[in-house]
């Protein structure tokens, strides 16, 4: 199935060894909660057809709290499908995943925010492969503790869910936000991928479904 997958913000380049973003040092975060969320393998194990992904315990966001996703790392997780070679394994993708009343589910990454209420957690994801699978933290020759990790921040907005209030103004939670800073010019950048890895240039416009997936991310950079 072709799948064309949105998004907001700095979505990670999840990689296969352990990848971490530095902490954007124009936040306030003194009257922020910090915190993190962690979910560690430290042993191979196998599951069942059609699980999706691997996560920690669900952070529950409330209702009127904002969170902002400082830094991720997500270390080697190696899967081999039934009756595949250990010696050809598929590599799952670290992941923010939130989920909604009702079912909405999604995932978020560095740089992004997200409004509750929802449950976060962060883990790994198995993309297309619908198992059974074989787990192997680091490799299924070498075997490492593996963890995923997100490092967050959350204030309290007093905003409804999906919106983030900010003075007299109401910002969709779905969207990227230039900083208010009367001397600071940014450049908005639209980036494409297909592997979640190697990220290149991209322009609006309409685009095929002829690729098995296809990620798109926004980056808001500062360039004063």
């Amino acid at each position: 199935m072709n799948r064309i997958i949105f998004a907001v913000g700095a979505l990670t380049a999840l990689c296969s060894s352990v990848c971490a973003q530095t902490l954007n040092p124009n936040l306030d975060l003194s009257s922020a909660r910090i915190g993190y969320l962690e979910r560690i393998i430290e042993q191979p194990f196998s599951v069942i057809r059609g699980a999706t992904g691997i996560f920690s315990a669900d952070l529950v966001l409330e209702e009127g709290e904002l969170l902002y996703a400082l830094q991720t790392s997500s270390s080697r997780l190696e899967l081999v499908e039934l009756g595949g070679s250990p010696d050809s394994p598929e590599l799952a993708d670290g992941a923010i995943r939130y989920q909604r009343e009702g079912g909405t589910s999604g995932f978020v990454g560095d740089g992004s925010y997200l409004v509750g209420p929802a449950l976060v957690s962060v883990g790994w994801t198995f993309g297309d492969l619908v198992g059974p699978l074989s787990v192997y933290p680091g490799t299924s020759q070498n075997t490492e503790t593996a963890r995923s990790v997100l490092t967050y921040a959350i204030w309290k907005t007093g905003g409804a869910s999906g919106d983030v209030s900010a003075g007299t103004q109401t910002v969709p939670s779905n969207v990227a936000v230039i900083p208010n800073d009367a001397n600071g010019r940014f450049e908005v950048i639209l980036e494409s991928s297909v592997d979640l890895v190697t990220w290149n240039a991209a322009n609006p416009g309409t685009f095929g479904g002829d690729t098995r997936r296809r990620f798109f991310r926004t980056r808001i950079v500062r360039r004063n």
